[in-house]
């Protein structure tokens, strides 16, 4: 990165009482911002880059998600058993079993196939609503306002859920009309809250572009929980909008993992007292929510993107400029000309158009290809990740658990990722860039596949030791022989959930990151949302293979995505090989962004 591509910066924007200082987890508060300067060429090659500092109150904005993801993940969870099996005989007329059984709770009675169908139709709706949300959002109501109805949307869903699982309903057989019509109001909540939180947090970002700052030591508090390598006093450093960005995404990501760590609270519930104050406490943050919501509100302490006018409709009619001026022979082979379609080139042309966008317009819809190419290899993870959820739950009922609910170690894929993002946040991070090693977006998703893949392999050797071990043979899943189970202990799926989930943080967060650098200024939550949109993809073909999750063809799955992630390793080094350099240019390219966009807005704040 050449010093001459860097503009002067326009002023941070921090809190008028911030303090400048380096952490020792590698956080920089800014002091005063006309301190700040471009590095130069030499610096850029020489200094430590770090991060700003994070705004307190995005942090409010992070408990959007994290009930968001407490509802999606504590409820999905327990779908299964909700759906897959009857009610217990001698249970306690609310899905629970009797005390001191082996036997799992349950409610439908539906079986496998059609628990697998629903759920993850229930995720695919979830994730495929967020590009109209995002459209919304960006075109109408703006993010907040999405943000707010959402919340509202999800306090009814969990209503009806609710009463759903009430012991009368289930008794009268008619629970699935009321269950059926619940998950679509929550899918539309989900929805709406997933395109929009990330977007609107990153937005609060102090730093736009690259500045030198001098960092000391931290003072009071922050000592005691800073525990990552320590800043020298007086170290001259760069603060990266690059880094600034990825610890935020990581922070938002972290409190997303706690909404997802409530499944070891609601499959002790199921279990024990019954489905309906299992779908009721994760409910509990949504009837929260508006609370925090009026507060960050009314106290004006978030900055609120502005509205825009339908900036997809600009994206479509650029595209069409750009794919009609490469003609159709060429564009297969180079892709669109991205520059036929820029203003500029038009008015050379003399060819008449009322654009409602500009040059930089073009240069930032140009570089969003690059997160879409990965967004194509992503549903490879997202299918382990998403889609074996129910395959999972029902390898655990074939083994010994002496009294756990077979469904509670799916919140040890939540619980991974809140004890390793701190520890890569503010250790492995930051010493990785002392040590001068740049682990890049390209190496983290590699890296994450690998994970993914090895920990396929496992569940093929361990679902071939349940078919091995158990009475039943290759019918395991239905063995009523006996015990009815495996000897093995459900606790040998421990790195089922743990290694995919701690690859979630190289590659989804990675994933967030490339959404947000690389999608155009104005319409952030629906590029965003495009990568929910593939995430909703794999759900779609998790619920097409569904069907073949049975007796005695249960480790195949297992077996397939074990070469899938595999082979994604080398699929994303050969599509994204040059997608850390694009990311270095994203950083460029924003400090030419429309003054009205960045230096006016800011100006017009702080008076």
């Amino acid at each position: 990165m050449a010093a001459p591509a860097l503009a002067a910066p326009p002023s941070p924007v921090v809190d008028d009482d911030a303090k400048l200082s380096i952490t020792e987890d590698d956080e920089v508060e800014l002091a005063v911002p006309d301190e700040g300067r471009p590095p130069t060429r030499h610096e850029l090659a020489t200094l430590r880059r770090v991060s700003g500092p994070m705004p307190w109150p995005a942090y409010l904005i992070c408990f959007a998600e994290l009930a968001e993801r407490a509802s999606y993940f504590g409820c999905t969870v327990v779908f299964s058993n909700f759906i897959q099996r009857p009610l217990p005989v001698n249970g306690n007329g609310a899905g629970a079993p009797p005390r001191g059984t082996q036997e799992t709770a349950g409610a439908l009675g539906l079986g496998l196939p059609a628990a697998s169908g629903i759920t993850l139709t229930f995720s695919f709706l979830s994730y495929v609503l967020p590009i109209l949300a995002g459209m919304l959002a960006d075109a109408r109501w703006g993010m907040f306002k999405t943000i707010v109805v959402s919340s509202f949307i999800g306090i009814v869903g969990h209503v009806i859920l609710v009463a759903a699982a009430a012991p009368s309903v289930l008794d009268s057989g008619l629970a699935i009309v009321p269950f059926a019509i619940s998950l679509v109001i929550l899918a539309i909540a989900s929805g709406g809250i997933k395109a929009c939180v990330t977007p609107i947090i990153t937005y609060q970002c102090p730093v736009d572009s690259p500045i030198v700052m001098i960092s000391r030591r931290p003072q009071g508090w922050r000592r005691w929980v800073s525990f990552g390598p320590s800043a020298r006093e007086g170290e001259k450093v760069i603060v990266d909008p690059e880094v600034t960005m990825q610890n935020m995404i990581m922070i938002y990501y972290f409190g997303v993992t706690i909404g997802a760590v409530f499944p070891l609270a609601t499959t002790n519930i199921e279990k024990r007292v019954g489905f309906w104050l299992a779908f009721l406490v994760p409910g509990i943050l949504f009837f929260v929510l508006p609370l925090v919501l009026a507060f960050v509100y009314y106290c004006k302490l978030i900055k609120i993107p502005p509205m825009k006018h339908s900036v997809v409709a600009d994206a479509i009619k650029v595209l069409g400029i750009a794919c009609k001026a490469a003609g159709p022979g060429k564009l297969f082979v180079n892709g669109p000309n991205w520059e036929a379609a820029k203003p500029s080139a038009l008015k050379e042309k003399n060819v008449k158009s009322e654009a409602g966008w500009d040059d930089t317009f073009v240069d930032e819809l140009r570089r969003s290809g690059g997160a879409i190419r990965f967004f194509c290899i992503l549903p490879v993870y997202i299918f382990v990740y998403l889609g074996f959820n129910s395959l999972l739950v029902s390898q655990a009922a074939a083994m010994t658990t002496d009294g756990v609910p077979n469904d509670l170690l799916t919140g040890f894929q939540a619980l991974s990722q809140v004890v390793a993002i701190p520890i890569l946040t503010y250790g492995v991070y930051p010493l990785l860039r002392r040590w001068g090693i740049d682990f890049s977006p390209l190496k983290r998703i590699m890296f994450g596949f690998g994970l993914t893949s090895i920990a396929m392999i496992i569940g093929a050797v361990l679902q071939w030791r349940v078919y091995e071990t158990s009475l039943c043979g290759y019918s395991a899943s239905t063995c009523t022989v006996g015990t009815g189970v495996s000897p093995i202990s459900l606790w040998t799926q421990l790195p089922l959930y743990g290694l995919p989930g701690i690859a979630g943080i190289f590659i989804n967060v990675t994933g967030y990151e490339l959404s947000i650098n690389f999608a155009p200024k104005r319409m952030k939550t629906v590029v965003f949302s495009s990568q929910l949109f593939f995430v909703a993809l794999a759900a779609a073909a998790a619920a097409a293979a569904s069907p073949s999750f049975h007796d005695p063809n249960l480790i195949w799955p297992f077996v397939a995505l074990a070469v899938a992630n595999a082979l994604a390793i080398p699929a994303s080094w050969y599509f994204l090989r040059d997608i850390d350099r694009k990311v270095k240019e994203v950083f460029e390219l924003a400090v030419r962004l429309d003054e009205d966009e960045v230096g006016p807005r800011h100006d017009e704040e702080k008076r």
